[in-house]
């Protein structure tokens, strides 16, 4: 397990780094991994599975036609309009960075969450 926190540490580093002065950007563990935040929304999640991001219903099949994306799922339930990138296709800093920017393209269609919207 320990080996597994470590690379998920070393995810959410370079998570950190892509997504540094993007917006109000918040950590906050959740299943397993950390769940990153921006201006209110989910964007993405990083776990021992790899990357997941939020890329909206619109975006899914583009994002689907990607080298090792798949889409989510919670248990036996698929999440539409989240994807997971297996961790061979974040490998590279260009590839982490296409994911995010796939991901904040779609948060910036929504508009940006207070703290006091956010769910109990």
């Amino acid at each position: 397990m320990a080996g597994a926190q470590a690379t998920i540490d070393v995810m959410a580093e370079r998570v950190c780094g892509v997504l540094s002065g993007a917006g109000r950007i918040q950590e906050q563990r959740m299943f397993g991994g950390i769940g990153f935040m921006l201006d209110g929304h989910m964007l993405c999640h990083v776990s021992r599975k790899g990357l997941m991001v939020r890329v909206g219903r619109e975006r899914e099949a583009k994002a689907l036609a990607k080298p090792h994306a798949s889409l989510c799922r919670q248990g036996k339930r698929a999440m539409p309009g989240f994807i997971q990138i297996a961790p061979p296709g974040v490998r590279t800093a260009r590839e982490l960075k296409t994911w995010l920017k796939l991901g904040r393209d779609y948060l910036a269609t929504l508009e940006p969450r207070s703290s006091k919207q956010r769910r109990a």
